[in-house]
């Protein structure tokens, strides 16, 4: 799995933006997103049996609320790891977040 999340954050940018990833750089990400992903997995399984009776409540949809919530939980972890590799990469390139106004403060007087 750590190889297939770090071939999607290679991969998912498009050329015409300029970003040249290195495989070593989406590595970070992909090791975050596998382990969170099989972590919050297993939570929500435990959940499911135990706490939640999602058939009782919604009858035959519980199962398709169930595999829902599942999607959901994944995307926030794929989404959490490209962060996690945008952050990485900008502090092993030294590219931080730049400030609109180039260090500037505007005091704007007011009437």
């Amino acid at each position: 799995m750590i190889l297939i999340f770090a071939l999607i954050y290679k991969l998912s940018p498009t050329p015409e933006e300029g970003l040249n990833i290195k495989f070593n750089q989406t590595l970070p990400g992909a090791i975050f997103t596998t382990t969170g992903w099989i972590i919050a997995s297993m939570i929500f399984s435990i959940y499911v049996n135990n706490f939640a009776n999602y058939s009782k409540t919604y009858g035959s949809l519980g199962g398709i609320i169930v595999l829902l919530l599942w999607l959901y939980i994944t995307s926030i972890m794929i989404v959490l790891g490209g962060e996690i590799n945008g952050a990485y990469t900008s502090i092993i390139e030294g590219t931080g977040v730049k400030d609109c106004d180039d260090g500037k403060i505007h005091n704007q007087d007011k009437d």
